[in-house]
């Protein structure tokens, strides 16, 4: 062999191992890359040049007002795919953003408009209610206790006694004497005897009524 033709065969051979180390440190240095996919059932995340470490994964699924977040990791495989089970209800936009620690951190998001299963409804049941008096399970109700009332009648108003009536005055009896002196005294005598036996009968019948008696008044026939 010539020392040409060796000097061309090293060549080669330093070559092929210079291209070889450099596709060596050039996959060495990949930069990690993920990709996601988001249904109403779940959300997947395949990632590549993770490396030898498990490298913690966040996932947060956002629709409407429900926020979900989860924490899974790589389980320390470069390249592979984990799932996040779902159970989105309803229609409407969701977005599940990946973030990841690997190389510096890194993440991956999708938005997605999702026609999802109506939410389900919740129906309240309320137990009948049941009428004792029909089912005859009432409890007997006790009797009302009322207290007696005592009524106080008023005494009676005293009924007034009628007074007995004044004996009846008889008539004077004028004696005649034929003297006009005799006469005129006899007359003036019966006129008095008459007009006490009239204040008599007065005091009498104001007594039967139960009016008050004047004190200035007789009480008898002349004296």
């Amino acid at each position: 062999m010539s020392k040409l033709t060796l000097y061309t065969a090293i060549a080669v051979t330093a070559l092929a191992l210079s291209v070889t180390a450099f596709a060596g440190t050039a996959g060495a240095w990949q930069v990690p890359q993920g990709g996601v996919t988001l249904d109403c059932k779940g959300v997947a995340f395949s990632w590549q040049h993770f490396g030898d470490e498990s490298v913690p994964l966040h996932v947060r699924v956002t629709q409407g007002t429900t926020v979900i977040d989860k924490d899974v990791s790589t389980g320390g495989e470069p390249a592979g795919t984990v799932t996040v089970p779902l159970a989105l209800t309803g229609d409407g936009l969701a977005t599940a953003l990946i973030t990841w620690t690997a190389a510096e951190g890194g993440s991956t998001t999708v938005t997605k408009t999702l026609e999802c299963a109506p939410p389900p409804t919740t129906t309240t049941t309320t137990p009948p209610v049941h009428d004792c008096r029909q089912l005859d399970t009432c409890e007997p109700v006790p009797p009302v206790l009322v207290p007696p009332v005592t009524v106080t009648q008023p005494d009676p108003a005293p009924v007034p006694v009628a007074a007995p009536a004044p004996p009846a005055v008889p008539a004077a009896t004028l004696p005649v004497t034929g003297s006009p002196e005799t006469d005129q005294a006899a007359v003036g005598l019966a006129l008095i005897a008459l007009g006490a036996a009239l204040a008599l009968q007065s005091r009498a019948e104001k007594r039967r009524r139960g009016l008050r008696l004047d004190p200035t008044e007789p009480t008898g026939g002349p004296s």
